[in-house]
C-alpha cells in the first residue's frame, strides 16, 4: 500500500512546537504563565500534527534516551481523568508531571530523527504515536490544565498567591458506636464501608477499639464535585438517617489539601442541606 504523502510544512511545525515543549521539560517546566502557557502549547501540538496523515507500516525504532527515562518534572497538580470515556467512564488518580513526560518522551524521540535529517520517519513516528502513544496524555494534560488555568491563582501585592482551586478533596462519613456492627450499616445503606471494624476488634498499632466504627470515604479535586458524588451514593432517606442518628454518633469530615497559603472552595445549599442531614460536618485545612 503506498504511503499517503505528508505535508512538510505542517511536519515542520510540529517540530518546532516539540522543540518548544521539550526546552520548556528540559528547563524545568517553568514558565511565568504556567498552566495557560502549557495549555496554549499542547493545543497547538494536537491540532498541528492531525494536519498529518495517519502513519502506515513500521516505525523507525528509536530507544528512549537515559535522560528521557529519568527526567522529571517539578510537581504540578494532581487531578482525576476518564481513561475512555465510552467503555471506563470512572475517573481514575491522575498526575499532570506523568502526562507532560509523556508527550516530551515521544516528541523528543521524533526530535531525533528530524534532526538526523530523516524528517518523513519523524513525522510518521509523532503521527502513530499520537495515536497510540502520547496523544492520550496530551489530550488529559490540556483539560487538567485548561481547569487549572480557570482557576488560576492572582498574585497580591506581597507576591504571594491569592485564590485558585484545591488540590485534592477528600469527604468521609463516619458511625461510630460500641454495639455497631458494619455489616448491619452496610445492609441498612446498601453502601459498602471503605474500612471498618467493632468494638473489640485489634487495632493495627496496640489495643482493640473502644467502639464500633462504619466509615465511607469519597476523593477527588473540586469540592463541590466530590461532595456531590459522594451524597449521589448514600440513601436520600431522612427518617433512615434519623435513627441511626438516634442510635449512633454520626460525622461528616471534609478534608481540603493545596499548594500555597490561600485557596478557596464553594459548597451550593443543596450539598450542604446533604451534609448536614447525615449529621456534624467538621472541615481541616491542609496546606503545603
Amino acid at each position: 500500500m503506498a504511503r499517503e504523502p505528508f505535508d512538510p510544512d505542517a511536519g515542520r511545525s510540529v517540530a518546532e512546537l516539540a522543540r518548544e515543549f521539550c526546552a520548556f521539560v528540559e528547563g524545568g517546566a517553568s514558565h511565568p504563565n504556567g498552566h495557560v502557557f502549557v495549555r496554549s502549547l499542547l493545543a497547538e501540538l494536537i491540532t498541528t500534527v492531525l494536519r498529518l496523515p495517519p502513519a502506515t507500516g513500521p516505525l523507525a525504532n528509536v530507544p528512549i534516551t537515559p535522560l528521557e527515562r529519568s527526567l522529571l518534572v517539578p510537581s504540578h497538580d494532581a487531578y482525576r481523568k476518564v481513561l475512555d470515556p465510552l467503555r471506563m467512564p470512572e475517573t481514575i488518580a491522575a498526575s499532570l508531571t506523568d502526562d507532560l513526560r509523556d508527550v516530551y518522551r515521544d516528541l523528543a524521540r521524533g526530535l531525533r530523527l528530524f534532526d538526523q535529517g530523516d524528517e518523513e520517519d519523524a513525522f510518521r513516528f509523532w503521527r502513530r504515536r499520537f495515536d497510540d502513544g502520547w496523544g492520550d496524555s496530551a489530550i488529559a494534560a490540556l483539560r487538567a490544565t485548561h481547569h487549572a488555568a480557570i482557576a488560576a491563582p492572582t498574585v497580591d501585592a506581597q507576591g504571594a498567591d491569592v485564590g485558585g482551586q484545591i488540590d485534592e478533596t477528600r469527604v468521609s462519613l463516619g458511625i461510630y458506636g460500641a454495639s455497631l456492627n458494619p455489616d448491619e450499616i452496610t445492609a441498612q445503606l446498601g453502601v459498602s464501608a471503605t474500612r471498618s471494624h467493632r468494638a473489640g476488634q485489634p487495632k493495627r498499632s496496640q489495643g482493640t477499639w473502644d467502639e464500633g466504627a462504619w466509615i465511607y470515604t469519597r476523593e477527588g479535586v473540586v469540592p463541590g464535585e466530590v461532595v456531590r458524588a459522594f451524597l449521589e451514593v448514600l440513601p436520600a432517606d431522612t427518617p433512615a438517617w434519623t435513627a441511626i442518628r438516634a442510635r449512633y454518633r454520626t460525622r461528616v469530615s471534609v478534608a481540603l489539601f493545596f499548594r500555597g497559603w490561600h485557596r478557596g472552595f464553594s459548597l451550593d445549599a443543596d450539598a450542604l442541606d446533604g451534609l448536614r442531614r447525615l449529621g456534624d460536618v467538621g472541615f481541616s485545612l491542609y496546606a503545603e
